[in-house]
């Protein structure tokens, strides 16, 4: 099991002197003006990701894989701290000398600049967060697969993108079998990532994650991506805990997922 605190980033300086009371309301209104700032610096630290990718790109014709892997870890790493968020790692992930198959539980965004924190990862994900302001060009530099989750055809080239990723440039790849955020995976999972990983012979990774709280971090029902980002901000710590089960081929595609699907929720049903 590893601990590790994600330290704040955003320190705000107080070199007044003042009485307890100026004090204590000087405090509160740093903690309101703190949320923007966040927010801002959320932002921030994404467009400086993506203009260093796109200025090494520029320069050399092309951005090494262990390039991008570095940036895209400090970004996560980053972007947790300006949530102040504390992580605890369950169980071993994989060597990644074997690219893999990640499969868990999708409660958040959140969930994505956590795991990338944790292994070097890319993912697949709703068309829509590639037109999200900034994010949407940052995670295409980082490789994110996007799918309309109603058209057949974009499944279909999703698919093909996957199995490039993982057999021809050797990355690992991150899925969320729900198909949508939830906060206890009360639907059961969609067996195509399993039918990829059984028909090529492609190992998964299972993991399940959990926050405290819960329903802070969950970005369901009628959530917005900015109003909800500003909601999590105001909180003053946060804590995820990210479980690795081992890692497995896939022989029944149908018959892996459930089992999968069961392990995950386990760890949700028990909060």
């Amino acid at each position: 099991m590893i601990r590790y605190r994600i330290r704040r980033l955003l320190k705000f300086r107080d070199d007044v002197p003042s009485t307890h009371a100026k004090g204590t309301r000087r405090r509160a209104l740093k903690r309101q003006l703190s949320v923007p700032a966040k927010f801002a610096k959320v932002f921030q630290i994404t467009a400086s990701a993506y203009r260093e990718a796109l200025k090494i790109e520029k320069k050399h014709g092309s951005l090494p894989q262990v390039k991008l892997q570095a940036m895209i870890l400090q970004w996560a790493r980053d972007v947790l701290g300006v949530m102040s968020m504390d992580l605890e790692i369950k169980g071993v992930a994989p060597e990644m000398g074997t690219p893999v198959l990640f499969v868990g539980n999708h409660m958040s965004y959140v969930d994505i600049p956590l795991l990338m924190a944790s292994v070097p990862v890319v993912f697949v994900a709703k068309e829509e967060v590639s037109k999200w302001l900034v994010i949407g060009d940052a995670s295409k530099k980082a490789g994110t697969v996007f799918v309309k989750r109603e058209s057949g055809k974009s499944r279909a080239n999703a698919a093909e993108a996957i199995v490039e990723t993982i057999v021809k440039h050797k990355r690992s790849i991150g899925i969320f079998p729900s198909g949508t955020t939830c906060m206890y995976e009360s639907k059961p999972w969609r067996h195509g990532a399993f039918k990829i990983a059984e028909k090529h012979n492609i190992p998964v990774q299972p993991f399940r994650i959990r926050y405290e709280p819960m329903r802070k971090v969950a970005y369901i029902e009628n959530d917005t991506f900015a109003t909800h980002l500003m909601s999590l901000l105001k909180v003053e710590r946060l804590k995820a805990v990210i479980e690795f089960g081992p890692v497995r081929g896939v022989s029944d595609a149908e018959k892996d997922c459930e089992e999968l699907y069961e392990w995950t929720r386990e760890l949700l049903i028990k909060q």
